[in-house]
Protein backbone atom coordinates (compact mmCIF):
# COMPACT_ATOMS: atom_id res chain seq x y z
CA UNK A 1 0.00 0.00 0.00
CA UNK A 2 1.40 3.40 -0.95
CA UNK A 3 1.49 6.21 1.59
CA UNK A 4 -0.54 9.33 0.96
CA UNK A 5 1.75 12.27 0.07
CA UNK A 6 0.86 14.15 3.28
CA UNK A 7 1.74 11.12 5.42
CA UNK A 8 5.22 10.67 3.91
CA UNK A 9 8.03 11.34 6.36
CA UNK A 10 9.67 14.73 5.90
CA UNK A 11 13.35 14.69 4.94
CA UNK A 12 15.91 17.32 5.89
CA UNK A 13 15.70 18.69 2.34
CA UNK A 14 11.92 19.16 2.76
CA UNK A 15 12.49 21.13 5.97
CA UNK A 16 15.16 23.27 4.27
CA UNK A 17 12.73 24.08 1.45
CA UNK A 18 10.05 25.02 3.97
CA UNK A 19 12.49 27.32 5.81
CA UNK A 20 13.41 28.95 2.49
CA UNK A 21 9.70 29.64 1.84
CA UNK A 22 9.40 31.23 5.30
CA UNK A 23 12.45 33.42 4.61
CA UNK A 24 10.92 34.45 1.29
CA UNK A 25 7.64 35.36 3.03
CA UNK A 26 9.50 37.58 5.51
CA UNK A 27 11.32 39.28 2.64
CA UNK A 28 8.05 40.12 0.89
CA UNK A 29 6.33 41.26 4.09
CA UNK A 30 3.84 38.39 4.12
CA UNK A 31 5.18 37.15 7.46
CA UNK A 32 6.40 39.04 10.54
CA UNK A 33 9.58 38.15 12.43
CA UNK A 34 7.74 36.76 15.46
CA UNK A 35 5.57 34.51 13.28
CA UNK A 36 8.68 33.49 11.29
CA UNK A 37 10.46 32.46 14.49
CA UNK A 38 7.49 30.45 15.71
CA UNK A 39 6.93 28.66 12.40
CA UNK A 40 10.65 27.97 11.94
CA UNK A 41 10.69 26.00 15.19
CA UNK A 42 7.64 24.01 14.07
CA UNK A 43 9.23 23.33 10.66
CA UNK A 44 12.33 21.89 12.32
CA UNK A 45 10.13 19.56 14.42
CA UNK A 46 7.78 18.52 11.60
CA UNK A 47 7.64 14.78 11.06
CA UNK A 48 5.64 14.59 7.81
CA UNK A 49 5.26 16.53 4.58
CA UNK A 50 1.63 17.18 5.54
CA UNK A 51 2.75 19.01 8.69
CA UNK A 52 5.13 21.13 6.60
CA UNK A 53 2.40 21.90 4.05
CA UNK A 54 0.12 23.05 6.88
CA UNK A 55 2.74 25.54 8.08
CA UNK A 56 3.04 27.03 4.57
CA UNK A 57 -0.59 26.84 3.40
CA UNK A 58 -1.48 30.50 4.04
CA UNK A 59 1.65 31.93 2.39
CA UNK A 60 1.62 33.37 -1.14
CA UNK A 61 2.35 30.78 -3.83
CA UNK A 62 5.94 30.37 -4.88
CA UNK A 63 6.66 31.72 -8.34
CA UNK A 64 7.33 28.81 -10.71
CA UNK A 65 10.95 28.14 -11.55
CA UNK A 66 11.74 28.58 -15.16
CA UNK A 67 13.30 25.51 -16.61
CA UNK A 68 14.80 24.91 -20.00
CA UNK A 69 12.73 22.73 -22.35
CA UNK A 70 15.71 20.50 -23.15
CA UNK A 71 19.44 19.99 -22.72
CA UNK A 72 21.77 18.80 -25.49
CA UNK A 73 25.22 17.43 -24.59
CA UNK A 74 27.40 16.68 -27.60
CA UNK A 75 31.03 15.63 -28.02
CA UNK A 76 33.07 14.15 -30.83
CA UNK A 77 36.44 13.41 -29.24
CA UNK A 78 36.27 15.43 -26.03
CA UNK A 79 34.60 15.33 -22.66
CA UNK A 80 31.32 16.88 -21.51
CA UNK A 81 30.04 16.84 -17.93
CA UNK A 82 26.70 17.95 -16.51
CA UNK A 83 27.33 17.78 -12.77
CA UNK A 84 26.77 19.75 -9.58
CA UNK A 85 23.62 21.80 -8.96
CA UNK A 86 21.48 22.21 -12.09
CA UNK A 87 17.80 22.25 -13.06
CA UNK A 88 16.73 19.13 -14.92
CA UNK A 89 14.67 19.68 -18.09
CA UNK A 90 12.11 17.11 -19.23
CA UNK A 91 14.28 16.09 -22.23
CA UNK A 92 18.03 15.44 -22.35
CA UNK A 93 19.81 14.48 -25.56
CA UNK A 94 23.34 13.07 -25.52
CA UNK A 95 25.39 12.66 -28.70
CA UNK A 96 28.80 11.05 -28.37
CA UNK A 97 31.50 9.97 -30.83
CA UNK A 98 34.72 8.72 -29.21
CA UNK A 99 34.55 11.07 -26.23
CA UNK A 100 33.07 10.86 -22.76
CA UNK A 101 29.83 12.31 -21.41
CA UNK A 102 28.77 12.33 -17.75
CA UNK A 103 25.28 13.28 -16.63
CA UNK A 104 25.08 13.38 -12.83
CA UNK A 105 21.64 13.97 -11.29
CA UNK A 106 22.90 13.66 -7.69
CA UNK A 107 22.83 17.41 -6.89
CA UNK A 108 20.31 18.39 -9.56
CA UNK A 109 16.86 19.85 -8.94
CA UNK A 110 14.11 17.95 -10.69
CA UNK A 111 10.60 19.40 -10.50
CA UNK A 112 8.78 16.87 -12.64
CA UNK A 113 8.06 13.17 -12.43
CA UNK A 114 9.47 12.03 -15.76
CA UNK A 115 12.66 12.77 -17.70
CA UNK A 116 13.42 11.41 -21.17
CA UNK A 117 17.09 10.70 -21.92
CA UNK A 118 17.98 10.04 -25.58
CA UNK A 119 21.51 8.76 -26.19
CA UNK A 120 23.10 8.43 -29.65
CA UNK A 121 26.63 7.00 -29.77
CA UNK A 122 28.25 6.71 -33.19
CA UNK A 123 31.69 5.35 -32.32
CA UNK A 124 33.37 3.97 -29.20
CA UNK A 125 32.55 6.68 -26.68
CA UNK A 126 31.43 6.32 -23.10
CA UNK A 127 28.33 7.82 -21.49
CA UNK A 128 27.89 7.60 -17.73
CA UNK A 129 24.61 8.54 -16.04
CA UNK A 130 24.38 8.79 -12.25
CA UNK A 131 20.99 9.03 -10.51
CA UNK A 132 20.11 9.30 -6.81
CA UNK A 133 18.94 6.13 -5.07
CA UNK A 134 15.18 5.93 -5.22
CA UNK A 135 14.89 7.13 -8.81
CA UNK A 136 13.30 4.70 -11.25
CA UNK A 137 15.46 4.12 -14.32
CA UNK A 138 13.69 2.41 -17.19
CA UNK A 139 15.52 1.50 -20.39
CA UNK A 140 12.64 1.82 -22.84
CA UNK A 141 14.65 1.14 -25.99
CA UNK A 142 18.25 0.04 -26.54
CA UNK A 143 19.88 -0.69 -29.90
CA UNK A 144 23.52 -1.73 -30.07
CA UNK A 145 25.93 -2.63 -32.85
CA UNK A 146 29.23 -3.19 -31.05
CA UNK A 147 28.41 -1.35 -27.83
CA UNK A 148 26.60 -2.15 -24.63
CA UNK A 149 23.98 -0.67 -22.32
CA UNK A 150 24.44 -1.45 -18.62
CA UNK A 151 21.74 -0.49 -16.10
CA UNK A 152 22.96 -0.83 -12.51
CA UNK A 153 20.47 1.75 -11.18
CA UNK A 154 18.12 -0.94 -9.98
CA UNK A 155 17.41 -0.06 -6.35
CA UNK A 156 13.71 -0.02 -5.42
CA UNK A 157 12.10 3.26 -6.53
CA UNK A 158 10.65 5.74 -4.05
CA UNK A 159 6.93 6.43 -4.46
CA UNK A 160 7.33 10.08 -5.44
CA UNK A 161 10.78 10.06 -7.06
CA UNK A 162 11.34 10.91 -10.73
CA UNK A 163 11.47 8.30 -13.47
CA UNK A 164 14.26 8.44 -16.05
CA UNK A 165 13.14 6.92 -19.38
CA UNK A 166 16.15 5.95 -21.51
CA UNK A 167 16.21 5.52 -25.29
CA UNK A 168 19.65 4.47 -26.54
CA UNK A 169 21.28 3.85 -29.91
CA UNK A 170 24.79 2.65 -29.12
CA UNK A 171 26.96 2.00 -32.16
CA UNK A 172 30.05 1.29 -30.08
CA UNK A 173 31.27 2.06 -26.60
CA UNK A 174 29.12 1.92 -23.51
CA UNK A 175 26.20 3.55 -21.78
CA UNK A 176 26.31 2.96 -18.01
CA UNK A 177 23.44 3.90 -15.69
CA UNK A 178 24.14 3.74 -11.96
CA UNK A 179 23.50 5.19 -8.50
Amino acid sequence: MRDLPEAVRAADADREQALARLHQAVGTGALGLEEFSSRSELVLRAGTRGELDGLLADLPAQPPRSQPPSLVLCTGNGSVKQTGPWVVPPLIEVQCGVGRVTVDFTDATCTHREIVLRVKMTKVGHVRVIVPKGWLVRVEEAQTTHGRVINKATSPPDDYAPMLRVFADVGGGSLKLKH
